[in-house]
This record gives C-alpha cells, sequence and structure tokens, in this order.
C-alpha cells in the first residue's frame, strides 16, 4: 500500500474531510469543520472515540475525535470552547515525508471573530502528521494585531478506552484541580491514576511525558513541548447505567498561552 491522501468535497467542490492512509495501514481522517479528527487507526484499532450522536453536517461541534480548542477553554465571554471547533477550516495541502505523511489546515480572523469579545488579527495553522505508530499535531498561532494577543488552547482528544482498565502514568505529586470535590488544592499522591467512579480534574505542570494505558493491552504516550504552560484534564462521566460504548476515559492535554 502507498502513502494516500484523498479528499471528499461538497457538491460545491469545498473539502469537506482529509483522509491519510500510510504504508504500515494506519490512517486518520479530519473534518474541515472545527478541523477536527474524527478517526485514527494504528495497529488495526481505532485509538479515538467518536459519540453515536456525534454531528458531522457543520451544524454543531462534532462530539468525540479531537476537536482543537481556540482561543478560550471552557465558559467565558465566548461560547463554550471558542469557535475554533465551529468554523470550517482551510484545507492548504499535503506533503509526503522521510516521517510520514503531513495535512495542514488554517484558521484565520474573519467577520464573525472579530465581532466577537475576543477579537483579534490572526492566523492559526494546523498541521498533522500521520506516521506508523503515532500522531504528531502542531499548532502554530500568528499574531497579526498590533497590541498581544491572549489565548488558550488545547487538543481536547477523546481516547477510546475501557474505564475499568484505564491506568494513568506520571501524575504523582502533581497539584489539581478537583470539579467535583470542589476542591482546589488538591495532590495526587498515587503513581498510578485509575478510574472507578466519577471523575473532573485539572493537573497543572505535569511533564513532558505522560502515559495511560486504555484496555486490551493498547498503552499511549502522550507528548508535548514548546508550551509555556502545560497542564492535563482528566473527565470520566462514569456511570453505572451508561452503555459500553458511552463509557469512556477522556483525556486531553491542556495547552495553556
Amino acid at each position: 500500500m502507498k502513502d494516500l491522501v484523498n479528499t471528499i468535497t461538497d457538491k460545491d467542490g469545498n473539502v469537506v474531510k482529509v483522509s491519510m492512509t500510510n504504508n504500515e495501514g494506519s490512517s486518520v481522517t479530519i473534518h474541515t469543520y472545527g478541523a477536527t479528527i474524527i478517526s485514527w487507526i494504528c495497529k488495526g484499532e481505532e485509538q479515538l472515540f467518536l459519540s453515536k450522536k456525534a454531528v458531522l453536517d457543520g451544524t454543531k461541534a462534532i462530539r468525540g475525535g479531537i476537536p482543537v480548542v481556540f482561543p478560550q477553554f471552557g465558559p467565558g465571554a465566548l461560547p463554550q470552547h471558542g469557535f475554533a471547533r465551529t468554523t470550517v477550516w482551510e484545507f492548504l495541502g499535503y506533503k509526503v515525508c522521510q516521517s510520514g505523511i503531513r495535512v495542514k489546515f488554517l484558521l484565520k480572523h474573519n467577520a464573525n471573530t472579530l465581532s466577537t469579545p475576543w477579537g483579534y488579527k490572526f492566523k492559526l495553522y494546523y498541521t498533522i502528521e500521520l506516521t506508523k505508530n503515532s500522531l504528531e499535531l502542531t499548532l502554530e498561532c500568528t499574531n497579526l494585531d498590533d497590541v498581544p494577543l491572549e489565548y488558550t488552547t488545547l487538543l481536547h482528544t477523546y481516547f477510546r478506552a475501557d474505564i475499568d482498565q484505564t491506568k494513568v502514568h506520571g501524575l504523582e505529586g502533581l497539584k489539581y484541580n478537583d470539579m467535583v470535590a470542589k476542591s482546589s488544592d488538591s495532590v495526587e499522591t498515587g503513581k498510578i491514576l485509575t478510574i472507578s467512579e466519577r471523575i473532573d480534574r485539572s493537573y497543572k505542570n505535569t511533564p513532558e511525558i505522560v502515559k495511560v494505558e486504555v484496555g486490551n493491552g493498547r498503552k499511549i504516550e502522550i507528548k508535548s513541548n514548546n508550551f509555556k504552560d502545560t497542564g492535563m484534564y482528566i473527565y470520566a462521566p462514569f456511570s453505572a447505567f451508561l452503555p459500553v460504548w458511552e463509557k469512556i476515559e477522556m483525556l486531553y492535554r491542556t495547552l495553556l498561552h
């Protein structure tokens, strides 16, 4: 199998989806609405969770995959998690390189973003590189304004995982905000974090590499670099009444800038 990039367009010729498949059979699919990664298959297995309730027609944020949160995380002056995940990004093309296949997307200011309380002029480039065993995601923000640009961004990754087998390594000794217990000064004491109840935590100053066991022998390494401040937000809507496909563990690294 050769490295392959395919696009799907709408009736007007606009790119709606971009998919990459490499020689090893790994693949990734990106929806241009929000530049949301909706599938990543590695070693023959889907690595991401996409809700059965996910809407892919561009009318609402895609539930699952890897949405891009920008320029605001959570509630605030803008709608929840900002506007990047609910805006169509421009597909700039692809490149086959020695390490893998890369595709690039662009989001830039427009009349709608300038009319928001945030209102900066900017360009946000998003590069997605598919290799044999990894997915490398790069965000590059260019300030086109005359004043400092303030933003928060994160890659809101929903991993497909078995809650009962999920183990997170590398958080021992870190401070975190516990939204369930409504505590802002908790400290992680365990070497391994397991999930047996509802959890909603924001860890601070996480290491460059965090390892996660997600069940069935699968292990994921989450790496980040070149960000001034990093953190990790872990959320698991644990309930005995959830069907198996909804018993998910959602792990995403917050990239605070």
